[in-house]
Order: C-alpha cells, then sequence, then structure tokens
C-alpha cells in the first residue's frame, strides 16, 4: 500500500451554480492512474463514501457488449 498527502483543490463553481458555490477537485498521482489503467480514452471510474472514506474503483467494462 502507497499512502500519500495531498491537497484538495477549492474554486468558484460556474455555470448556473449559485454565486457562493464552490467546486473541490483532487489530483491524484499518475502512477496511481496508470496501474489502474485509466486513459484518456476509457477514464469512468466508480466513486463511493463509505464510513469518512473515498473510495475510487475503474469501471469495470463488459467486454460481451
Amino acid at each position: 500500500m502507497e499512502q500519500r498527502n495531498l491537497k484538495v483543490s477549492c474554486c468558484k463553481a460556474g455555470g448556473n451554480a449559485s454565486k457562493n458555490a464552490l467546486s473541490y477537485k483532487l489530483t491524484l498521482p499518475v502512477a496511481w492512474i496508470k496501474e489502474m489503467g485509466i486513459s484518456p480514452e476509457d477514464r469512468e471510474i466508480t466513486a463511493t463514501f463509505e464510513n469518512n472514506k473515498i473510495i475510487i474503483e475503474k469501471v469495470k467494462r463488459n467486454e460481451s457488449l
């Protein structure tokens, strides 16, 4: 298991959001993304919030589709 301390970016939300709305983003290390098999062409993930933890998993594609 590899663990890193990361910072969350916070910025004003755009579009039709209220004037005080904020958007939060997290940048993940490239090595982790590559190990998960995420690419610009195949980047869909499932994020789960459970017991104060965020779990990020790559969506498994059904090869028979």
